[in-house]
This record gives C-alpha cells, sequence and structure tokens, in this order.
C-alpha cells in the first residue's frame, strides 16, 4: 500500500465509476510523488505485493489509458485521497507504464491567446499521459523563474515554439530560450517543433548553440556556425503541402488540429 509518514494512505482497490468521477480525480493529481510517501509491503492492511500491483495495473486501465493510482487515508473519521500518476510507480509494475514526454512550450506573452488555444488541443494527449506539459505560467511566487524555465528546458522532450514576430524580437527567448532548444535538439536529441502564428522574418533567424565554444564557434571560412530555424520542419501544412501561418486559415481550429495530429504521430 501507499504509507504516508505524515498522512497513511493506502489503495482503493473499489475505485470505479464514469467520465465525471474521472475528471473530478484529475482535478487532484499531484506531480510529483512527496518525500514522505514510500510503498510497503508489510503493512497489516497491505499483506502481499501483488495486492499493490494487482489494484494499481487494475486502475492504469481506466479511462482512455489515463495511468493514475489512488490513495486514501487510513483515518475514516479524516478521508482524504490523492491522486498521483503510476509511471512514477513504474518499477513496482509488472505491466509497462510508458513515460509521457516532457512538453516545453516557448511562446511571446504577446501571443498569449496562442499559448492557450494550442493547450486546449494538447488536452487529449494530456489525459492519456502521453505527454507533460511545461509553460512558465506554472511559475509560483517566489520561484526563481529563469531557473525553472532552465531546468524544465533543459529536461524537455519536445520543445513547441510559437513562433512570430513577437517570439523573434524577444531578448530572453533568442539568448536562452531558443538557443537551448537547438543546442539540447544536437545534444540529446530532443525535438523542436516550430508553429508558425504569423508572417514574420524566421527564414533569417539563427543562433549560435551552446556547445559550441572557442574554436568551434567559427568555421572554415571564419564565420560564426549558427543553427537556423528554417532548417526545421514548421506547421501548419496546408491541404497543398505548403506551410500557412495559423492566423491565414480560414478557420483557426483547423489549423490547431493539424498541429496536434502532426505531434500525436510523433508519440
Amino acid at each position: 500500500g501507499l504509507v504516508s509518514s505524515s498522512s497513511p494512505t493506502e489503495l482503493n482497490p473499489d475505485w470505479s465509476g464514469d467520465s465525471r468521477d474521472f475528471m473530478f480525480w484529475t482535478q487532484l493529481i499531484d506531480e510529483k510523488v512527496p518525500m514522505d510517501l514510500w510503498v510497503s509491503i508489510d503493512d497489516p492492511k497491505v499483506t502481499s505485493v501483488s495486492y499493490f500491483v494487482n489494484i494499481l495495473e487494475a486502475q492504469s486501465q481506466h479511462n482512455s489509458g489515463q495511468h493514475l493510482i489512488r490513495g486514501v487515508t487510513l483515518d475514516p473519521g479524516n478521508q482524504r485521497y490523492k491522486i498521483y500518476k503510476s509511471h512514477q510507480f513504474s518499477p513496482f509494475l509488472r505491466q509497462v507504464v510508458k513515460q509521457p514526454k516532457k512538453v516545453f512550450l516557448s511562446y511571446s506573452h504577446d501571443d498569449m491567446r496562442f499559448k492557450i488555444e494550442l493547450q486546449k488541443y494538447l488536452i487529449n494527449l494530456e489525459r492519456q499521459g502521453l505527454i507533460e506539459i511545461w509553460q512558465d505560467g506554472l511559475i509560483q511566487a517566489g520561484d526563481d523563474w529563469d531557473n525553472k524555465i532552465r531546468f524544465n528546458l533543459e529536461n524537455a522532450d519536445i520543445v513547441i515554439l510559437l513562433v512570430s514576430q513577437n517570439f523573434i524580437a524577444s531578448n530572453y527567448i533568442h539568448e536562452i530560450e531558443f538557443r537551448m532548444a537547438m543546442t539540447n535538439r544536437a545534444e540529446k536529441d530532443a525535438t523542436v517543433l516550430p508553429i508558425l502564428l504569423s508572417d514574420c522574418d524566421w527564414q533569417h533567424w539563427s543562433v549560435i548553440p551552446e556547445n559550441l565554444e572557442g574554436e568551434d564557434v567559427l568555421d572554415g571560412q571564419g564565420r560564426a556556425k549558427s543553427e537556423k530555424i528554417s532548417n526545421l520542419q514548421f506547421m501548419p501544412i496546408n491541404d497543398s503541402g505548403r506551410l500557412m501561418p495559423v492566423v491565414k486559415w480560414d478557420q483557426e481550429t483547423e489549423a490547431w488540429a493539424r498541429v496536434v495530429g502532426e505531434i500525436r504521430g510523433l508519440l
């Protein structure tokens, strides 16, 4: 069972219900397993690890492939629930729970509406446990925002760039986010996906990756080596096979549907 030194919990074998129940529980999901939460195989209420595994695996099939585990406090007079993503407990499972891809959204705050719209279209991928999205709106008061951005960008499997002239004009995006994204693409095989929001000077936008130092910065002709964003495959693509900025589609919803279809195909 799940046991917390401050709030003992166990798996509840009777978790069942319709989609409304599922929506309620997903609102309680903890992104990180707390440090004081541990797995016990000798708790008096949980006599074998198979009990833990069987219940967890049964729950893993609940609702559209979302892999969740519910803990419930043992105190009947003060029963509370916690929801965790079961991939965090993968060492204890017989079945393979696929680790969600970590997605970093890079955007200009002047393009906030596009970021919000993209997240709406990515919601099913999140619910199915295929991706975990991080964007700077998750930064809490008192956090070191620069460190948070760098940490999550460094650990991202997929970096989505919402490209516009606002985006290109941001010095922080140019010097930090775009540069780190291209460096991670070269060094860690991270996927970088640019989405063209509107007409802008993207064809001439380039950056010197962080992994180039000293003489490596220069090419054979003494010019600075750089990574051009134009080397990447942009989205969205229209019926004619051509790149079309999101704002130029008759229906922007069609553009976003194409974008999320492409992203799903990469997972």
